[in-house]
């Protein structure tokens, strides 16, 4: 070996090691990855089960971990309801479950003893029927009652089944509260509810408070929580100064009232407050729970496309589209479908371009003629959901298919 390669061996030797110091430095300042998707469960809010609400269930498998299912309540007069689960299509879902017992918070007692016999008795059944379930208490308790809540969930505790996991759903109000670290130490987790904890008058959700408020309850709980989020509307019954009487959900209200009020969320607002927890995730928060799962029929809970939408960010848009189906008798169907991601509002008119000398319609229009020729009239303004159809009418038309073209 010659001196001047001999020279040469030390200097390759330092640039690797400068080459592989410069991978470390570099690899210590990139961005650290993202945090995984937060995961999505769902209340099963419905108290009777039905082929649409399996179906709601078969539908939404690929979308919700676990169903938080309600199992019983007790009203503000003391009264206990329990709903009947079906037992057999819980089983044959397989998903994670959380059997719910909703107390009225405004009841003037706490029934310890006959809420743990009821509760006991349900966890047997579902034992039974091959279900494992832990427990949720849904209890709009007073923040100055947080003392004896705490108590009272640590003596519930004691008389439920060993290894029986415990979570509360859990009020923006309490934050503040002195009692609230007692309270958490009786339970394994908490449901933050952001949704419907305001007046009435003031909406349903409001998704810059609702980051607010989970930011603030990551400062104070030291276990795992989850944020209930809105997938609903409701409707204000209102008495004749304007004040609430009544608010009307997932049960349809017979009470009347002098005038009403439809309160919605949009799904967009949702969406955005998902893509902040994405990126700006409060510790603790290890997941989110959809109130309630969508069911076919359930005018005042989103469709199913709309919040399966929502939780993988897809876009949110409607787009609607009229079908005509040919009939063996010469007439012509017309059907509206929905294939978008968000209700889509009815076209107000659908004017018919066309030798069409018969027809009738369907489902809130109106088939009349004006000096133009035959139109499709909206009676009233209605939406058509988010994956819904539904019949225009039909028409009996001469030479050949009739191009109708829609307006406002």
């Amino acid at each position: 070996m010659t001196p001047a390669d001999q020279r040469w061996i030390p200097a390759r030797r330092c640039r690797g090691v400068l080459a592989g110091l410069a991978l470390v430095l570099l690899g210590g300042c990139a961005a650290p990855p993202p945090p995984p998707p937060l995961p999505h469960s769902a209340y099963v809010w419905q108290r009777q089960w039905d082929d649409a609400l399996r179906a709601a269930l078969r539908d939404s498998r690929a979308d919700f971990a676990g169903l938080r299912v309600l199992a019983l309540q007790r009203d503000a007069r003391g009264n206990w309801i329990e709903t009947a689960p079906d037992l057999a299509a819980l089983r044959a879902d397989g998903r994670a479950l959380v059997l719910v017992a909703r107390l009225d918070g405004s009841a003037p007692d706490w029934p310890g003893v006959e809420l743990a016999a009821r509760l006991n008795a349900l966890l047997q059944r579902w034992h039974e029927a091959g279900l494992a379930a832990a427990v949720e208490i849904d209890h709009d308790c007073a923040s100055a009652r947080l003392a004896g809540y705490a108590q009272q969930l640590t003596a519930l505790r004691r008389q439920l089944p060993a290894q029986t996991r415990l979570s509360i759903t859990a009020l923006p109000a309490w934050t503040a509260a002195s009692d609230l670290p007692a309270l958490l130490a009786a339970v394994d987790e908490s449901v933050l509810q952001v949704h419907a904890v305001a007046s009435p008058a003031a909406g349903l959700f409001d998704a810059a408070q609702a980051l607010r408020w989970s930011q603030a309850w990551a400062q104070r709980s030291r276990k795992p929580f989850l944020l209930a989020l809105p997938a609903y509307g409701a409707r204000l019954k209102l008495a004749a100064d304007g004040a609430v009487e009544a608010v009307e959900s997932e049960q349809s209200l017979p009470r009347r009232s002098v005038g009403e009020r439809e309160l919605k969320v949009d799904p967009a607002a949702v969406a955005g407050l998902l893509r902040q927890l994405q990126t700006q995730r409060p510790a603790q928060l290890a997941g989110v729970i959809w109130f309630r799962l969508p069911r076919a029929g359930d005018r005042r809970a989103w469709s199913l496309p709309t919040l399966q939408a929502v939780i993988h960010a897809q876009p949110l848009r409607p787009r609607l589209r009229l079908q005509q189906q040919a009939q063996a008798d010469g007439a012509i169907d017309l059907v509206l479908d929905n294939e978008g991601s968000l209700d889509a509002p009815l076209p107000r008119y659908w004017r018919v371009q066309g030798d069409c000398p018969a027809g009738d319609a369907a489902s809130g229009y109106v088939f009349e003629r004006d000096g133009a020729g035959a139109v499709f009239r909206l009676a009233d303004a209605d939406d058509l959901r988010a994956g819904g159809r539904r019949p225009l009418g039909w028409l009996r038309c001469r030479g050949g298919a009739p191009v109708l073209t829609q307006s406002d």
